[in-house]
């Protein structure tokens, strides 16, 4: 998997705080589950169902946008619970803590996650981890019966002491528990992500950064550093549009990425467009390790075949 998830994790926390560009726009849903609820799933086992996502051409990352739990609070009174996506090896990418859904919910409680830097270039797990409160129970997903579709087989996971050794480890659910083929009812939506749009997203978080932010030799209006910062961007759209990502990675590296960087030796500093007003040094420091985690993910996305 390319994806650094310990960089995602950096990434996702820094846009929790500064600007980002959230782009609305259809997303492909996956879904495992025939929207049957067979059974409401609630002793407080830890949950996962496994995700792949679809093949595009000339696209090989995804944003997730929403995540849907089909849960029943109106039959019971129910605790809480947690939400994280991990990588194929269980690795967190991003938490979703203290979920509580309405008490008179029946149906899907829906997550909108978009714009907070949850990334995925490969297979990746949804987890519920249901909470313990006094004198409730525990939250209950509910559980589809798909018997006889081999589609739907090892998508849905128990983290508990498994057969034959009682060994804790995540287990196919059909290995748990008597349902036949099952699946967990949790559906995410993806937005297909290309260096384009991860661009197009770079080039607004730097239009919207505080002018003051911004410095130069030649240049001394900060607003033409920004103007000017945006039309080497839009240079660089123009190169992936035409398929030249050799040409547009190339320029990204050198004559966008120096220039919005912060921390280093004298030389890089020298080469930035960044503001060195001690006042100003930790809001951006922030801005530069926003701008270049983006750029981290932006090269994330470069469709050509790993060499």
């Amino acid at each position: 998997m390319k994806t650094k998830v310990a960089a995602l994790a950096f990434f996702a926390l820094l846009t929790s705080t500064m600007i980002y560009s959230s782009r609305a726009s259809p997303g492909t849903w996956l879904i495992y589950d025939n929207d049957d609820r067979d059974i409401a799933h609630g002793n407080g086992d830890t949950l996962a169902v496994l995700f792949t996502p679809p093949t595009y051409p000339f696209v090989n990352l995804f944003e997730v946008k929403t995540i849907n739990v089909s849960i029943a609070y109106d039959e019971w009174d129910c605790a809480g619970f947690d939400i994280y996506v991990t990588d194929e090896n269980h690795n967190s990418i991003k938490a979703f803590p203290n979920q509580q859904p309405s008490s008179t919910l029946y149906g899907w409680y829906s997550m909108d996650v978009s714009g907070q830097g949850v990334y995925v270039d490969s297979d990746f797990y949804v987890e519920f981890h249901p909470l313990f409160e006094p004198q409730k129970l525990y939250a209950a997903p509910w559980i589809d019966e798909v018997e006889g579709d081999e589609f739907y087989y090892n998508r849905s996971y128990c983290y508990t002491y498994g057969p034959p050794d009682a060994i804790l480890d995540w287990y196919p659910i059909e290995l748990i528990y008597p349902y036949g083929i099952s699946d967990v009812m949790i559906r995410v939506e993806l937005e297909p992500e290309t260096p384009q749009s991860l661009l197009l997203d770079l080039r607004e978080t730097v239009l919207n950064a505080d002018d003051s932010w911004f410095r130069g030799y030649i240049v001394t209006n900060t607003k033409q550093l920004k103007n000017a910062l945006a039309n080497k961007m839009d240079a660089v759209i123009n190169m992936f549009e035409m398929g030249n990502f050799q040409g547009g990675y190339k320029k990204l590296d050198k004559d966008i990425t120096p220039k919005l960087n912060f921390c280093g030796t004298v030389r890089v500093r020298a080469l930035s467009w960044l503001s060195l007003d001690p006042e100003l040094e930790d809001v951006v420091y922030e801005f530069a390790g926003m701008c270049q985690e983006l750029i981290g993910i932006i090269k994330l996305a470069d469709p050509r075949p790993t060499p």
